[in-house]
């Protein structure tokens, strides 16, 4: 939650503003929004997994119950 609540935030990064900062280099200070970018897409990719494997598992549950 508090990934998607950050991120929400309308001009939180400068780039938000300035949509060609996002070619600018890793390295280059105040660019830490890639960083966070590459954090957060990690986290939201492990809920979305996450999520999917659970529901899988309890549809196949329920499908061997009624057996």
């Amino acid at each position: 939650m508090r990934v998607s609540a950050t991120g929400a935030i309308p001009g939180k990064f400068l780039v938000d503003v300035l949509p060609w900062l996002k070619y600018v280099p890793e390295w280059v200070p105040g660019a830490n929004f890639q960083r966070l970018a590459k954090e957060w897409k990690e986290v939201w990719r492990d809920f979305t997994n996450t999520t999917f494997q659970m529901a899988v598992a309890s549809i196949v549950s329920l499908k061997s119950n009624c057996r």
